[in-house]
């Protein structure tokens, strides 16, 4: 299921008035689709905005983890404390 079919159809979704094989369809197209699950809570926060906009293209899927400058220095710094001692105790 694409994005256009999954935005026409999160009214009846969030009515659940479609089919169990639908609200399967639409919530795995939703663990996966950053743009509809915004389209989906910003369709529940205002419901009389049109379900109809254009959708843009899923971007990126959900479980996609960006690390930050800090979180490599972290691992930079662990990663030196472990070889430090692998040096000690080979050193023995």
């Amino acid at each position: 299921m694409d994005c256009s079919e999954v935005r026409k159809i999160i009214p009846e979704y969030v009515n659940h008035t479609i089919t169990e094989d639908r609200t399967t369809e639409v919530e795995e197209h939703l663990c996966i689709c950053n743009d509809c699950r915004q389209f989906l809570n910003n369709f529940i926060d205002n419901p009389s905005k049109s379900p109809t906009s254009k959708p843009t293209s899923c971007s990126e899927p959900a479980s996609k983890k960006v690390f930050s400058f800090f979180d490599y220095i972290i691992l930079a710094i662990g990663l030196g404390v472990f070889l430090f001692f692998i040096y000690l105790i080979l050193r023995k």
